[in-house]
């Protein structure tokens, strides 16, 4: 396709913004948020999601959250050039699956839907690396799939409010990029990993709510805002224990960890 193709499905899907004009490539009045590149649409933000939207596959960037979106998020599947996805905060429903397609992810958020099920593995195992996962709030029933642990860029992983299961896998410690780790909520069982102690740059960590997690907390020497209730988590030493027992995360935290902002330059 070329940009006045991928203008002429804009035009179909969003006639109120660009029935005035023949380029959406030059139409910079918000809210297009259009953004083309090498004379393709590359970007684009919010708005409803039409049938001929899977023709837009020279998309890198696509940011639908906070709308009222409903239905299968099938769409996607032809966009394969997709490297920054947010869906978050809509009424959209799938099977993991769906995203295996899209190989060339580095910042995916599903979260606060409700609708998607399946299994991270078959998603996601093609992906090669992630720095952004947030799957919050949906109906996914999957183990605590080693697959994450192979995106050694990762910084932010959010997997609350599902029924993930299993153990914490054995090289967590492998993500020495982590900054935010919010797992609570979920089936998780076994032991903290020894390899959580190489999460060093780790500055946001809540487990809480999974009762079947156990093991010894390694000592966190670095600032960290931490929440374990509802486990039996111990901890290696006092520091550790003031730092996550009885600290509540700051308000921003928990009111913003279904936000997921992509900011395409």
């Amino acid at each position: 396709m070329s940009a006045p193709a991928d203008c002429a499905v804009l035009s179909q899907a969003f006639p109120s913004v660009f029935a005035n004009t023949t380029n959406c490539c030059s139409f910079t009045m918000p809210p297009s948020g259009v953004v083309c590149s090498a004379g393709r649409v590359s970007s684009m933000f919010n708005g409803s999601v039409p049938d001929t939207f899977g023709s837009l596959d020279g998309l890198t960037s696509l940011d639908l959250s906070f709308n009222q979106l409903s239905g299968s998020a099938e769409f996607v599947k032809p966009l394969t050039n997709l490297e920054d996805l947010d869906l978050s905060a809509n009424l959209l429903s799938a099977d993991l699956s769906v995203f295996a397609s899209l190989t060339k992810l580095s910042r995916f958020a599903i979260a606060r839907n409700k609708g998607f099920t399946g299994t991270i593995a078959d998603g996601f195992s093609r992906v090669e690396n992630m720095t952004l996962f947030n799957v919050a709030s949906n109906r996914i029933q999957s183990p605590f799939s080693g697959i994450i642990t192979k995106w050694t860029s990762l910084a932010e992983l959010r997997l609350h409010d599902n029924s993930i299961y299993g153990p914490i896998p054995a090289d967590i410690g492998n993500l020495v990029q982590l900054k935010t780790l919010v797992i609570s909520d979920n089936r998780i069982n076994g032991t903290i990993p020894a390899s959580f102690a190489n999460l060093k740059n780790l500055t946001l960590l809540i487990i809480q709510n999974n009762p079947e997690l156990g093991g010894v907390m390694p000592t966190l020497d670095q600032s960290i805002s931490c929440v374990v209730s509802g486990t039996s988590i111990s901890f290696a030493d006092s520091l550790t224990e003031r730092k996550c027992v009885g600290v509540q995360p700051p308000p921003w935290s928990l009111a913003t960890e279904y936000v997921i902002t992509i900011v395409v330059s």
